[in-house]
């Protein structure tokens, strides 16, 4: 069967720190979301369009979870939004894959209704390169 199931993966913040912080209750995510622009390097004597590739810009990673108040994780992430400290995030996939980049919580929030849980969100705004698996 190709491809892998979203169960299981983990989301951690600081994954190399002296204290890791593992985001609890994640219940989707989206991202790295990177694209780079392209340069147009078409010249008079071009036959035909002529591209180059600019700088990647990795863009954000954000993820939806069920919000606990007194959870530490979603604690840490709405410190870390109120400090604009620069954070490491890793997104293990099964324990021998991961993607790890660097970024800012741009955004936190909540939201609740009648009969449903709170719902959380973040956002993370990449800086510099993702790391991929191999």
């Amino acid at each position: 069967m190709a491809g892998s199931s979203a169960q299981g993966i983990v989301i951690t913040m600081d994954p190399g720190g002296s204290t890791p912080v593992v985001i609890s209750n994640v219940t989707s995510f989206d991202g790295p979301s990177g694209s780079a622009t392209v340069i147009d390097a078409t010249t008079l004597s071009s036959a035909a369009k002529e591209k180059l590739m600019g700088l990647p810009d990795e863009g954000q990673f954000s993820f939806e979870f069920n919000y606990d108040p007194e959870d530490a994780s979603h604690l840490a992430l709405t410190n870390a939004r109120a400090t604009r400290a620069l954070k490491t995030f890793e997104v293990d996939f099964n324990g021998t894959d991961s993607v790890t980049f660097s970024g800012y919580v741009t955004n936190f929030s909540i939201q609740g209704a009648v009969d449903d849980l709170v719902s959380g969100a973040a956002t993370i705004e990449i800086t510099g390169a993702v790391t991929w698996p191999n």
